[in-house]
């Protein structure tokens, strides 16, 4: 089952969303990763790193396993984009 749903997100244009508007994806960097904040807790908290970095054009967020919310996530800030691929455990996006 989970395997199908995997092929109808890559199959469908664009990539899916969570509840909360951010796209399920992980992006990875053509150059070095920037410095990141090893204390966010939420995929705002990422975006916000990303937003205050003036080198930084894409961001990707994984909650923590087991006590998101409560225990700090993996926040990736990046300053070009090589890849983006779905995911199922964690959020991406660019900055306008």
């Amino acid at each position: 089952m989970r395997g199908l749903l995997m092929a109808a997100l890559i199959a469908a244009p664009g990539v899916a969303l969570a509840q909360d508007g951010h796209e399920m994806c992980f992006m990875s960097a053509v150059t070095v990763m920037l410095p990141a904040p090893d204390d966010a807790l939420t995929t705002e908290d990422c975006i916000a790193a990303c937003q205050a970095n003036t080198d930084c054009v894409a961001w990707t967020y994984r909650p923590h396993g087991f006590a998101a919310g409560e225990m700090p996530g993996t926040c990736r800030l990046m300053p070009d984009v090589f890849e983006t691929t779905v995911s199922d455990s964690a959020f991406c996006g660019r900055i306008a």
